[in-house]
């Protein structure tokens, strides 16, 4: 996995035997931190994207290359249905909202390096489902050019967390 551009970093859900394995070979804390391949850490240098690295769970954090304009396109999508939720709280009549829907291709992307193996990024969220922006989940799915497909929830609050994170550095 170390071609990939992007990193799934899993934290321990291992059995305890492993962990205390690690632990007494690697001198490792009981909980391993992350897997991230090379490529991956080094990602902003060379001319590539930089990470957006997003907080799926209390355990798992996807970080993918992305460009500042598809992240400032992603915000916008982001602001757009928590006024949706927004004008939720306000109605007097239940009534059906608007999904977001928001896409990347990397074909559709000039600032995306052509090295960059990332080729569909997509973050759904139905303000149907939820009763608040609080508690509204967002699903996530990436697909890479090499076939690798990662689907995963994430709270709304925190993808809006990671994306002025991300914005942060520029």
């Amino acid at each position: 996995l170390g071609y990939l551009n992007f990193a799934v970093m899993i934290l321990n859900k291992a059995q305890p035997g492993l962990r205390s394995s690690l632990a007494r070979h690697h001198h490792a804390a009981k909980r391993i931190t992350a897997v991230r391949p090379r490529a991956a850490a080094g990602a902003s240098a060379g001319g590539k994207a930089p990470l957006l690295e997003m907080h799926v769970s209390n355990d798992t954090t996807v970080s993918v290359p992305i460009s500042q304009q598809a992240v400032k396109q992603l915000q916008a999508a982001i602001a757009a249905v928590l006024q949706t939720f927004a004008a939720k709280q306000k109605a007097e009549r239940p009534q059906r909202w608007p999904m977001m829907e928001w896409r990347f291709k990397s074909s559709d992307d000039p600032e995306a390096s052509a090295g960059s193996e990332v080729e569909f990024f997509e973050v759904y969220c139905n303000p149907n489902g939820f009763s608040s922006a609080f508690e509204a989940r967002t699903l996530l799915t990436l697909r890479t050019q090499g076939g690798v497909k990662v689907s995963s929830e994430a709270k709304l609050s925190a993808l809006q967390a990671d994306v002025e994170n991300y914005l942060q550095q520029f």
